[in-house]
């Protein structure tokens, strides 16, 4: 793979979650406070606008690019417009982004909050809510409650409840940490497709609910993998943990050890799908790592990108082959840093952008 732009680390401040993708255009922000849209494949760079807060979060959504300040103050971006909304409340998304609608919470003196829905298309608050919610779908709010979860239909000005599962009528499971047997609970919001809610619970269990009634539908258990680390240590990983919902093809997807994961939820009986890399990068080691460590999984419908954040090496995945089509070692040359060297990587058309810890933000044209 070759470098077709660089943003040098006298220019380019930490990647990650300070950087997105808005339809071709790359966002970042500078050191300077400048932020920048690097079109590609044209490689056209173009100043949007310039903040004094360094930028904590950029998302995107249907209304448009969505950046945060460490103060949670809140900045549009329609493509053509920069807008500016601050005010004493801040907003939070829940990430994966699946919905329109955010939690905005706002501190009071005695150091607890008061809770709002907030609209990103309108870019309003819509109103307040008695608590916090844990995970948005379309205009749906979920809350974890009392070994509960809690199904709401977002209105106009309040939430009305539509379900609620109760964890009791699954098995318990045992917990290595309490040393018993304990009810389950949700470990990670994996997302919804075909009206089906696809959570990963701390049993390293999948369940699927029916997301209008609450009713369960799916139930898989895959044992926690035991293997080795990059560093040749004996460890216990939780599968589900890696996957990541591709809801435009209907699949959960996932890179860990040598192993590319999948779920086909277009089947009435999905089953895990296991194909083994290790002989394609030999002693190049790019998977291992913590999904929950590093993010979310990059991927499109022609590629993913998986990379070992300690070594600074990555390689594209090609989903159609099922092989490794590219490996790249980044070089440092002499600088030298503790802890991760790649933080992030983002992923458009045949374009791999790779961000580390210096500060330097790469991209690459895959083969």
């Amino acid at each position: 793979m070759n470098i077709i732009f660089e943003v040098p680390d006298t220019e380019c401040v930490r990647f990650g979650e300070f950087s997105c993708l808005f339809g071709e255009n790359l966002i970042y922000q500078l050191k300077s406070g400048e932020i920048k849209s690097l079109k590609l494949p044209d490689k056209e760079v173009e100043k949007i606008f310039k903040l004094e807060n360094k930028i904590s979060r950029m998302l995107h959504c249907d209304g448009g690019l969505f950046l945060f300040d460490k103060d949670n103050n809140l900045y549009s971006y329609s493509g053509s417009e920069f807008l500016t909304l601050e005010n004493e409340i801040g907003i939070f998304p829940r990430l994966p982004l699946f919905s329109n609608f955010a939690l905005a919470k706002k501190r009071l003196s005695n150091r607890s909050y008061k809770y709002f829905i907030f609209n990103l298309l309108k870019r309003e608050v819509l109103f307040e809510i008695p608590h916090t919610i844990d995970f948005f779908f379309d205009e749906m709010a979920f809350l974890l409650k009392d070994d509960q979860i809690v199904s709401y239909k977002i209105e106009e000005d309040r939430l009305n409840v539509l379900w609620e599962f109760n964890f009791e009528s699954l098995p318990n499971y045992y917990s290595p940490h309490f040393e018993k047997y304990v009810i389950d609970d949700v470990n990670r919001w994996v997302g919804a497709h075909n009206q089906i809610l696809w959570i990963e619970l701390n049993s390293s269990k999948l369940i699927g609910l029916d997301i209008n009634t609450g009713a369960l539908k799916y139930e898989i258990f895959e044992p926690k993998y035991i293997g080795k680390d990059a560093d040749g240590r004996e460890m216990i990983f939780n599968l589900g943990s890696v996957l990541n919902l591709d809801s435009e093809n209907g699949l959960l997807i996932g890179l860990w050890d040598s192993y590319y994961l999948e779920y086909d939820l277009n089947s009435n009986s999905p089953y895990l799908k296991k194909i083994d890399l290790k002989n394609q990068f030999l002693d190049f080691h790019p998977f291992a790592f913590d999904m929950k460590d590093i993010g979310f999984l990059q991927f499109n419908n022609s590629f993913i990108v998986g990379y070992d954040k300690m070594e600074g090496k990555f390689c594209v995945f090609d989903r159609e082959t099922k092989n490794i089509n590219s490996k790249v070692k980044l070089d440092f040359g002499d600088r030298k840093g503790g802890g991760a060297k790649i933080l992030s990587s983002l992923i458009c058309e045949n374009h791999v952008v790779i961000g580390d810890c210096f500060g330097t933000l790469r991209i690459f044209k895959t083969e």
